[in-house]
């Protein structure tokens, strides 16, 4: 008995069941599994590139501005922060990051006045 059990493990699987393929299935020499139907495909969504090279995520926004992320979040919650926000993402405009250091700009006294 244990002789039997040795030759049953050592004995190799049977190969898969392979299906012969018909001529049916290579009409034009292709295998039915790989053809494409006939489907019209519409155009995906395409962003216009040059609008996406405006947008920064927003540890690039805190870096550019020189705010922490945690403190660029809290500003955005407040509503001090404009941004983008389409599902879970949160992006921003680079423009924004220089309106908002324009505006936080502390005009220094001029000179000889």
């Amino acid at each position: 008995m244990l002789l039997e059990a040795t030759r049953a493990l050592t004995k190799k699987p049977p190969e898969p069941f392979r299906e012969e393929p018909t001529d049916s299935d290579f009409l034009d020499g292709t295998p039915k599994r790989f053809r494409f139907q006939d489907k019209k495909v519409e155009e995906p969504f395409m962003l216009d590139t040059s609008a996406a090279s405006h947008t920064v995520t927003e540890p690039q926004f805190a870096a550019i501005v020189g705010l922490s992320v945690a403190f660029l979040r809290e500003l955005r919650r407040q509503g001090r922060v404009p941004h983008i926000r389409i599902n879970r993402r949160v992006l921003y405009l680079k423009a924004d990051a220089e309106r908002f250091l324009e505006q936080h700009r502390n005009a220094a006294a001029e000179v000889g006045a």
